[in-house]
């Protein structure tokens, strides 16, 4: 699905039919990594963060 332009242009946004999923990974599109993104690929993680380190990472967002 294409990215919308966003206030440049107003074209009706984009929908899809429902998808009923446990995870979702949201990437932009200019990330390298969503070139490489491909349906049905398997994302492995390579290290499972704490529930301590989750909560940091998020202050440091706000």
């Amino acid at each position: 699905m294409k990215a919308h332009p966003g206030r440049q242009r107003t074209p009706p946004i984009a929908t899809t039919s429902a998808i009923f999923t446990r995870h979702v990974l949201e990437v932009k599109t200019d990330n390298p990594l969503s070139g490489e993104l491909r349906e049905g690929i398997r994302l492995e993680w390579k290290r499972l963060h704490s529930l301590e380190e989750i909560e940091s990472n998020i202050g440091i967002l706000r």
